[in-house]
């Protein structure tokens, strides 16, 4: 598998993980971080193409039935680019990449920052 971040059409992150190489299950994730918290990036402009709203927000994924999930060695190259210049965090160890397809329920969220309001 192979998947890309890009801005303005110029990648600045590629990750790579081989496609079920290994059976795992989601407390491999869990021991790093809680997977059921979903983070977006909420970007909408006006018409005229100002911003409207850029919104980092959060909710927990509720009623997740898990159907399968796979885990493998992985790999994330990250870009320089000036307008996300994410190539500034450092990547102190690489971990197992996990894929995993389930149901959930998306709920109500909260709006961790709002970056119009900070401005």
């Amino acid at each position: 598998m192979v998947g890309t971040v890009s801005r303005n059409g110029i990648d600045i992150l590629t990750g790579t993980l081989p496609t079920k190489q290994r059976r795992d299950a989601l407390a491999s994730l869990e021991r790093h971080f809680d997977f059921a918290i979903n983070l977006n990036l909420k970007a909408i402009d006006h018409i005229d193409g100002r911003p409207a709203i850029r919104q980092l927000t959060a909710r927990r994924l509720s009623d997740v039935a898990v159907h399968e999930c796979w885990g493998g060695p992985c790999t994330v190259e990250l870009r320089p680019n000036a307008q996300a210049p994410i190539h500034r965090l450092p990547v102190i160890e690489m971990l197992d990449g996990l894929h995993w397809r389930a149901d959930f329920s998306l709920v109500a969220g909260q709006i961790v920052h709002d970056y119009l309001e900070a401005t």
